[in-house]
């Protein structure tokens, strides 16, 4: 699956901004399937140490063969 670029893409823009994925506060997930849910959450997971942070997780139609869109928010201190 996608998710696991999608990801490393996050982590970099993050960095970029002096963040980590620890800062993320909040994040909104659009899948093209629910049935790809499990697969996109195990891999998701490897990039939070601890709790998730808040999320939404939406089945959508998504353009081209994207199969996941992630979008966060992160909190600097």
């Amino acid at each position: 699956m996608q998710t696991k670029q999608v990801m490393e893409n996050i982590r970099a823009i993050l960095n970029a901004a002096g963040l980590s994925m620890q800062n993320i506060i909040q994040a909104t997930v659009y899948l093209s399937s629910m049935d790809l849910f499990d697969e996109f959450n195990k891999e998701y997971a490897k990039s939070f140490e601890k709790e998730f942070p808040a999320r939404a997780t939406i089945g959508a139609e998504l353009r081209g063969n994207a199969l996941v869109e992630i979008s966060v928010v992160a909190f600097k201190d």
